[in-house]
């Protein structure tokens, strides 16, 4: 870190500031102001300084924190050099254009410049393209910026602007502020040699805004989670959030099914397409996606055919493990049609989603299986309670069979006194048929106290055929009531 006053003996601290990122060095600089020169501040900070102090009467306790947060700054910033970021910049001077590619070209090979030379082009390929940042020119053939800006916000395009402006053109810088710009620049001289940095504040102010609003967003998602208790409605909320949140194509969630990987939620992409892609978890595999978190999709595919199936599913893809209780549960991956990579932010925030839906799944897991076991006590306990009421009622109609008995051994003594009295007179066969039919009910009273009665099982002789004649004595009344005839052949 480079700690400098800014009133210096053989110059200022900005004339520093632009020396060192003239030479292309590496570090961050953090100014020393005096107390008030908020002008200066502001200049410093547009320059590509990493932070300042004014100099009032605490800045020394201050000063480490400062100088701390700078350099975190500046390594957040560094991913920025690292890779490339596509500018689009609406322009209509070609003289311009040229200049201004020459010098983001001598500042970093990083920063890819496209250019649309109408304001309507540069919306067609806003629609298109997913650029990282808007340099929008105030003077346009067809349009003005301020037209092209208000319809960036009204169309919902996400990305950032910085608005230039001719000199003087200060009220139009205003009314592009009011209008979302993240940072204007206007054209006097020596501005290009700050348009660099301008353009790498504006896009790391916009990649903190960005974490912030996710991380805000996350802890949200997080508490909504805690409370879902069905598994497949949840593994549909965490892909959509992966998407939502990663600003990605594409987003699929695989739960682990024994050895195998099986798609159980996806957005942006149709279910066959999903499932199609089969993986496989090895010990080795599951190790190293515990500790190392990040996967590689084309590590874990099950078969030839997978690698084609995951091909046709995916761009650039950023893939973490879901863990839970030291094992792996899933994999939750988002997907880009575009040519986009992931950042190592992003990484960070789809590992923070990918933990609270493994923990949430968890949850959900244990919610449906208690769920179910007390739906199984529940049955038991009604098939219990419909076995004591059956008990009971075979033992208040064993008390009315037995108390049948009685009466019928009455009528089945009289039926025998009747028959020695009348003998072979016509009136005998009324008395055959009562002692038939009392025989009859005393048969099925003693069949069914035989069933009522509570034995312990025993192995015995018996003889079927007699087996099923007393099971079509006890339904005999139902049979005749059915209309139905039972013959026997035993």
């Amino acid at each position: 870190v480079v700690l400098s006053d800014y009133r210096l003996p053989d110059g200022t601290g900005l004339d520093l500031l632009e020396s060192i990122k003239t030479r292309g060095m590496p570090v961050p600089v953090v100014l020393v102001t005096r107390s008030g020169d908020a002008e200066a501040a502001v200049r410093l900070l547009k320059a590509g300084a990493a932070n300042y102090v004014a100099k009032r009467a605490d800045y020394l306790v201050t000063l480490p924190g400062v100088i701390e947060d700078a350099f975190r700054w500046f390594e957040s910033t560094a991913e920025l050099r690292r890779r490339a970021t596509r500018l689009l910049y609406i322009e209509s001077d070609a003289n311009d254009v040229e200049l201004t590619r020459r010098a983001l070209h001598e500042h970093g090979r990083h920063l890819q410049l496209d250019v649309a030379w109408r304001g309507g082009e540069g919306l067609e390929r806003l629609r298109r393209v997913p650029y990282d940042l808007v340099l929008l020119d105030y003077r346009l053939p067809d349009r003005s910026g301020i037209e092209v800006l208000k319809t960036i916000r009204e169309e919902g395009i996400r990305i950032p602007v910085v608005v230039v402006t001719g000199q003087g053109d200060e009220g139009t810088a205003v009314q592009a502020f009011k209008l979302g710009a993240a940072d204007y620049v206007i054209k006097r001289e020596g501005y290009l040699v700050k348009l660099p940095s301008t353009l790498e504040h504006v896009l790391a102010q916009r990649r903190l805004a960005d974490e912030k609003d996710a991380l805000v967003v996350l802890n949200g998602l997080a508490h909504q989670l805690a409370v879902v208790r069905d598994v497949d409605h949840l593994v549909g909320r965490v892909t959509r959030a992966a998407a939502d949140l990663l600003r990605a194509d594409r987003a699929v969630l695989w739960l682990l099914d024994g050895a195998a990987l099986r798609a159980a939620g996806w957005a942006g992409v149709e279910e066959s397409r999903a499932r199609a892609v089969r993986l496989e978890l090895d010990e080795r595999a599951r190790a190293r996606a515990l500790t190392d978190r990040r996967v590689i999709l084309q590590d874990l595919v099950a078969a030839p055919g997978d690698v084609t199936a995951l091909a046709d599913l995916a761009g650039p893809t950023l893939a973490v493990s879901l863990g839970a209780a030291g094992r792996v549960i899933g994999i939750l991956a988002v997907m880009n049609i575009r040519p986009r990579e992931f950042w190592a932010e992003e990484g960070r925030l789809l590992t923070a989603l990918a933990d609270h839906a493994a923990v949430a799944i968890q949850n959900a897991r244990l919610y449906q299986e208690l769920s179910q076991r007390l739906d199984e006590l529940h049955r038991t306990q009604e098939q219990l309670l419909q076995t004591e009421k059956i008990a009971a009622m075979g033992q208040l109609l064993a008390g009315v069979a037995h108390e049948l008995n009685n009466p019928l051994s009455v009528v089945a003594g009289r039926a025998a006194l009747l028959r020695c009295e009348i003998g072979d007179t016509p009136a005998g066969k009324h008395v055959d048929d009562l002692e038939r039919a009392a025989e009859r009910c005393a048969r099925i009273v003693t069949n069914f106290l035989a069933l009522a009665r509570q034995r312990p099982p025993e192995r015995q002789a018996f003889s079927l055929n007699q087996i099923v004649r007393e099971a079509v004595e006890l339904l005999s009344y139902q049979f005749r009531v059915d209309n139905v005839d039972i013959e026997f052949d035993l």
